[in-house]
């Protein structure tokens, strides 16, 4: 029998050799959460704290074990931005471990020479697939991320081996809750989330992430044997989702329908669409099949499904509203955001394809786009006071979306004051921005370089885009002059970014609205506040320029602006097109939940958050459906963007 002595003497032995031959590193967490939506194409995966890999030893991607008590799982080990008593694992791990989110206890190791799962670590990859050009010709399908959307790039590769439609797959990991990758439909970065679910601050707009993103839509023009700097024809966006609906009885299901959404199209067409949809799966499945719902259809903006009515998703979430904002890409585009019962099983993936196919011959045979011309639309001058401005009094009004209406970023609807100030009666339009330019040129405030207009003074700040570099511009340099393309002078000028406007406001002796300026110019009266920029609280076709609209210049070349003030309708300020026409820009940073703030000396002429990464827009578009021309509507955009329907007007 050992004495206490000796048992001491071995356990010091041990633990030398321990320590001289490596002991088995694991770190111990205690509480679980569940990391976002946007991980789940990274297969079986423990997401930690940064500090607990490096403990660790591993690197990401590299197989872990995950143990609670005697059971255990092999996953990979991520990132995750919790503190590191924290660790992020998806609910289908979890059951394997007999543990629940919240307070638990597990270790973690790594999986060394024991490991059976492949190191998996992050990386993108992008693919273009040329296909039969000449058989479709502008014509590509694109499946731009790996979020949710299992197996849209295999069915890509099917359509284009089937059919030779060019397409164009972003692999692997997206990772959009950490900035690394978002897709070519959504090309502006949404702020994190303050949910606790894992989404991390730095998913904002970034270099590396914008340099992927264009290094995608080149090879979708390439893909497509394309100009990069012409329009597309057609790009079809295939990605899949994982909506649910609450039940009456608290049950929550899986939402088996597909949510569309598309530019370029009319309402008829689309309805065209949805009937051909309709016909083909019936004829592969019979009942049961997916319904399909537009967000660009006024009918489908609400639907049932199970007898809960609910409204459509994904027209809020930025497929479409941000999509639109990068307009240029095809003269037509179609999203849809597809259930996993049309792309998991090879049988499904199959039939997705053939439906693919016979939209494709759709879209190019029967339904030829008579609107676009040639020839660059004349327009007389509709108003030739563009220097008038309006005055705006001091006072107070409710600033913000009513109840059930809008995102959540436009709540809670809050009483602002704002002090007396002069507005732009009209945007800002290319007559007016050209002859800045020239000015600006001659005193040494900008550079050109390759069609772009730059900040002499921080030539990383783009100042606007000319139609040597995006064939949309309404404004050309002729190595000494910048001019309006003629019958466009009096259009509003695009393709400005903020710092282009700042800068013109400056020039000007004036500056940019703030969001509350903004809102109080667009819909606020001595009445009340009004929904919409021209004085009702209803939508009117007839007196907004949105999409399907369907004023004259729908019928010629893109973009579909029209000159200020040819909708003679007026908000209660006496400004015009502050529903629609383009976006326009406001001085403030964007701060999403900037409304729920608690201001200790009151909303007196608010100014937004003093720092962020985008700057707010305001006012809807040519290209955006009606809900979003709404005057308490508001997002975010890089300041360095430049958009073929953002504008601006300015304030004094």
């Amino acid at each position: 029998m050992k004495t206490k002595s000796q048992l001491i003497f071995w356990a010091i032995i041990f633990f030398s050799f321990s320590l001289m031959h490596g002991q088995q590193k694991e770190i111990v967490v205690s509480s679980i959460t569940e990391p976002p939506v946007a991980t789940r194409q990274l297969g079986p995966s423990v997401f930690v704290h940064a500090e607990n890999i490096k403990k660790l030893g591993v690197e990401e991607g590299d197989p872990v074990f995950v143990r609670n008590g005697k059971k255990q799982i092999e996953v990979r080990i991520y990132k995750f931005f919790q503190n590191n008593q924290s660790c992020g694992l998806h609910r289908n791990q979890l059951e394997k471990l007999g543990a629940n989110y919240g307070s638990s206890t597990l270790r973690i190791l790594p999986a060394g020479e024991h490991a059976t799962l492949m190191s998996s670590p992050v990386k993108q990859s992008i693919e273009f697939c040329t296909g039969d050009t000449k058989k479709w010709p502008k014509m590509v399908l694109g499946t731009p991320h790996a979020d949710c959307d299992l197996q849209t790039g295999t069915i890509a590769k099917i359509v284009n081996k089937n059919a030779g439609i060019p397409c164009v797959s972003a692999w692997k990991h997206r990772l959009s809750y950490r900035g690394i990758w978002y897709d070519a439909n959504r090309p502006l970065m949404k702020l994190p989330k303050e949910n606790g679910q894992g989404t991390h601050i730095d998913r904002v707009a970034n270099d590396s992430a914008i340099a992927v993103f264009n290094r995608y839509r080149n090879n979708v023009h390439q893909a497509a044997g394309n100009d990069p700097k012409q329009p597309l024809d057609f790009y079809f966006d295939l990605h899949g989702h994982d909506l649910s609906v609450k039940l009456e009885s608290g049950k929550r299901i899986y939402q088996n329908v597909v949510e569309a959404a598309a530019t370029g199209f009319t309402h008829d067409e689309l309805r065209r669409i949805k009937k051909l949809y309709h016909e083909f799966w019936r004829k592969e499945m019979g009942l049961g099949y997916p319904p399909i719902y537009f967000g660009n259809l006024p009918e489908d903006l609400r639907y049932s499904f199970h007898g809960v009515e609910v409204p459509i998703f994904y027209i809020g979430l930025g497929t479409r509203t941000y999509g639109i904002l990068q307009r240029d890409i095809a003269l037509r585009t179609l999203h849809f955001e597809t259930p996993d019962t049309l792309r998991l099983t090879l049988e499904m993936q199959q039939k997705t394809a053939r439906f693919i196919e016979q939209l494709f011959t759709f879209v190019r045979d029967s339904l030829p786009d008579k609107r676009y011309s040639a020839e660059l639309m004349q327009a007389q001058e509709i108003n030739s006071q563009t220097e008038k401005m309006s005055n705006v009094p001091s006072g107070r009004f409710t600033m913000g979306a009513p109840s059930g209406m809008g995102w959540d970023c436009s709540h809670p609807p809050h009483l602002v004051q704002v002090d007396e100030f002069d507005i732009d009666a009209h945007e800002v339009t290319n007559q007016q921005f050209a002859g800045f330019l020239n000015k600006a040129y001659l005193s040494g405030k900008v550079t050109i370089a390759d069609g772009v207009v730059l900040d002499a003074g921080d030539v990383t700040h783009v100042i606007c885009r000319l139609q040597q570099d995006k064939m949309f511009s309404q404004l050309t340099f002729n190595g000494n002059v910048f001019r309006a393309v003629s019958g466009r002078e009096h259009f509003p000028v695009i393709y400005v970014s903020w710092y282009g406007a700042n800068m013109y406001a400056e020039v000007q002796n004036k500056r940019l609205p703030t969001e509350a300026e903004w809102e109080k110019a667009a819909g606020a009266s001595f009445d009340g506040t009004f929904l919409y920029g021209h004085s009702k609280n209803e939508f009117s076709p007839k007196e907004i320029n949105c999409e399907n609209s369907q004023d004259m210049f729908e019928k010629g070349r893109l973009p579909w602006t029209t000159p200020v003030g040819y909708y003679s309708a007026q908000s209660p300020a006496g400004c015009f097109d502050m529903s629609g026409n383009v976006w326009e820009w406001c001085a403030d940073f964007f701060e999403y939940h900037y409304y729920k703030w608690e201001m200790p000396n009151g909303w007196n002429n608010p100014k937004g958050a003093e720092q962020g990464t985008l700057k707010s827009i305001r006012g809807g578009a040519w290209n955006t459906e009606f809900p979003f021309t709404a005057t308490y509507f508001r997002l975010g955009v890089h300041p360095n963007s430049t958009l073929i329907n953002l504008g601006f007007r300015c304030v004094r």
